[in-house]
């Protein structure tokens, strides 16, 4: 919601002609929203991440993740096998 009012809002009349001069756009008013004090607390949103984020933060695994989802079902007569709605021809 901070993003929309504070980035989103201020860029909506302006038009760009090409995808970096958006991401410069974005680049810009996300580092001034960053940088700005907050109002109720102490600091910034870039000072609370390096005290408290950046240090929890762990490098991301070298493989990609695989969604993998492994379940028991009978062969029918046809010798297909009922996934949800659909009806799958059997490797047996």
């Amino acid at each position: 919601m901070i993003v929309e009012r504070q980035i989103l809002a201020r860029l909506r009349h302006t038009k760009f002609f090409s995808l970096y001069e958006l991401n410069q756009a974005i680049y810009e008013l996300l580092e001034e929203l960053n940088s700005r004090e907050f109002q109720v607390r102490e600091g910034t949103r870039r000072s609370v991440f390096e005290a408290l984020d950046k240090p929890a933060m762990h490098p991301l695994p070298v493989s990609a993740y695989e969604y993998g989802e492994w379940k028991r079902f009978k062969v029918q007569m046809n010798y297909h096998v009922r996934v949800e709605d659909g009806y799958y021809l059997s490797s047996l």
